[in-house]
Formats: structure tokens, sequence, C-alpha cells
């Protein structure tokens, strides 16, 4: 996985009002397993990379190359890791479309912080990558490792356990790939490692899906963990104020600064 050189003083996560609530109301955030992030696709995407690298690098019969492939997307879907998204914009219309037409917020948190979460969590702040060069970059010495560490004869076992063991660092790097057309996002995450205990995963019902995610706590006795919160442009923004103020007082003992869209986007009629 990728270090970012650095950080924006704040990220933003952008969420519904049960998000905020959630997340100003205990001082918890959610990391959704990635296979169940909001862009379904995007797992797939690196996916489809890594499949363009085998058959760029594989010598031997096109047939021996599905089967590589087969055998390694088999062990990514198995892999677990986690991620919770964030964004460097704080007042981004695209982002409000997607979360604002019953009410949404975009709650800033210092890089500071998340990267003290991070510590405490077995998890990296990483800025995604929207450059298909990058992502190929990124991506090619886990297919090469794979390729060399495979067996190559026409009825092997395709190396095992070990195709697993790539797998892992592959769906650790896939965390931070995403398709060229989000990057006006500009997205970053704290990803988690490897090795989350099962009984630290607790589920959630999305869209019809029993959803996978982990909590990690941001606040510790030192630092407010939430720099403030705009308020999305479809909500009324005197008591959208009001309510974060008698939440974060009663969370954190201390109202959060709240700030206001100065998006153009019209509330639902």
């Amino acid at each position: 996985m990728l270090m970012p050189d650095a950080s924006p003083p704040v990220l933003y996560h952008y969420t519904t009002a049960d998000g905020a609530l959630g997340i100003l109301g205990s001082g918890i955030v959610r990391a959704t397993m990635i296979h169940y992030m909001n862009d379904s696709r995007e797992l797939a995407y690196a996916l489809s990379l890594a499949e363009e690298l085998v058959f760029d690098s594989i010598d031997r019969t096109p047939e021996y190359a599905r089967e590589l492939c087969a055998e390694f997307f088999a062990a990514v879907r198995l892999i677990a890791v986690y991620a919770f998204s964030l964004s460097s914009h704080e007042d981004q219309l695209s982002q409000w479309r997607a979360y604002a037409n019953s009410g949404g917020y975009a709650i800033g948190i210092s890089s500071h912080r998340l990267q003290a979460v991070g510590a405490a969590n077995n998890a990296t702040l990483v800025r995604c990558m929207y450059q298909p060069d990058e992502q190929r970059a990124l991506l090619a010495p886990i297919v090469r490792d794979m390729l060399a560490s495979a067996t190559w004869t026409q009825n092997d076992s395709h190396a095992g356990g070990l195709i697993e063991g790539y797998a892992a660092r592959f769906t650790s790097a896939a965390a931070t790939i995403k398709h060229p057309s989000f990057r006006e996002e500009d997205e970053w995450r704290l990803v988690s490692g490897l090795g989350i205990a099962g009984d630290a995963v607790r589920y959630r019902v999305g869209r019809g899906l029993i959803v996978p995610y982990v909590e990690w706590p941001l606040r510790n006795d030192e630092q407010y963990p939430v720099e403030k919160v705009v308020v999305g442009p479809t909500l009324p923004g005197t008591r959208a104020a009001r309510s974060l103020h008698h939440l974060t007082v009663a969370s954190f003992g201390w109202p959060v600064k709240v700030e206001f869209s100065d998006s153009p986007l019209r509330p639902p009629t």
C-alpha cells in the first residue's frame, strides 16, 4: 500500500443524518468491508487491472492464465479489509447529491486524529489512486511475485496457499484504487490491516445486504475528535446547527463548530 506524502489538515466524511447522529453521538466511526463500499464496482475494477497484468506477464497458455486468475480472484473475495472514506473537499456538489437528498452532513476530522485512530487499530490513512498507470504500478509487484511463486507445470495446484497471501496483499492495495471517473472526489481512506478478530466485526443492513463493518473510536483524552461539521445544502441551517450544538455538548462536552454549504443544490420537492 502506498503511503501519501502529506494529507490535508482536515478530511471530510459525507454522511446522512443517521450517519452523523451515529458518529457525533458516539464518537465512533464505522469502517466497512471494501466488498460492500458504496461503489460496488471498485473491487471489480482493481481485479480487471490485475487480470490484464497476469495476461501481459504470463508466458504460458491463456487457459493457464484464466485458471490462475480464477483461483486468485476466489481468494480475494475471502479477504477482509475495512475502510472508512473521506474527502479533501468540504463542500462538493457531487457528494451532496449522493448524501443530501434527505439531509446530509460533512464531518471534518483532523488528519492527525485519523492517523492516531489508525495507529490504535492497525489501519493506515491513504489517498485513493485514480490514474491507471499509477494503479498498475501499485499492483504489478503483487502480480509479478504471485506468478514467480507459481509452480510452472500444466497440472500444478497454482501455488496452493501462496495464492491467498498474494490475495491479501492485493486486497489491501485495491482498497486505494478507484475508477478514474471518481477522481473529483479526491477520496482518502483509513484502511485496516489484515487479521481483524472475528469478534470485532459487526453487521448492519444496507441496500438489502448484511454488511460487515468494524468500529474505531475517534476520541481520546487530549483532542476534540471533530474539527467541524458542514451542514448540507438541503437542510434548514439554523435548526440543523442547533441540534448539532446540543448533540455534541452532550457527547463531547463542547459544541462542535458548524458551517453551511454554499452549494446551489435544492431540497427535493
